[in-house]
């Protein structure tokens, strides 16, 4: 659309002046292939440079780029990091993805204890998944271990 395009065209004035804010969307813009050719390495880049400047949603993002390997090589080490980043901002969807890697050990240490922190913190925001998976750590917990993590 004639709109996506006039958006890609700003996005990359703002983007190409350092804006982080312009820096993500752009990033976003070429990782759907919204108003541009579909490009994985050219959204990690703006996305990274969004991330680098602190912004949690270039810094989720990007850490998404790195779970799936696109536009980068997949390693979820990496993604970490930058959910962490992210999570520490207070961006509930890292909170939850966070909590995810902790509890499937991906790019971490399996920690449970380490999950429900995180779980909790999107889950007092509001995400609907994050309480879901709580409600089923408080299950599994309540049937095979005294020890809450709760």
């Amino acid at each position: 659309k004639q709109d996506d395009k006039e958006a890609v065209k700003w996005y990359k004035k703002s983007a190409a002046q350092g804006n982080a804010v312009g820096q993500y969307n752009l990033g976003v813009m070429y990782r759907d292939g919204t108003g541009v050719k579909q490009d994985d390495k050219e959204a990690a880049k703006w996305l990274k440079k969004s991330a680098v400047q602190g912004n949690a949603e270039g810094q989720n993002n990007l850490a998404g780029m790195y779970v799936n390997g696109r536009g980068v090589a997949q390693d979820y080490k990496e993604a970490v990091k930058w959910y962490k980043k992210s999570a520490a901002q207070g961006y509930p969807k890292a909170q939850y993805i966070l909590g995810l890697m902790y509890r499937y050990g991906l790019g971490v240490k399996q920690n449970d204890k380490e999950a429900v922190k995180w779980l909790k913190k999107s889950a007092a925001q509001g995400n609907a998944e994050a309480h879901e998976l709580l409600e089923v750590y408080k299950r599994k917990f309540r049937v095979i271990s005294d020890d809450s993590l709760f």
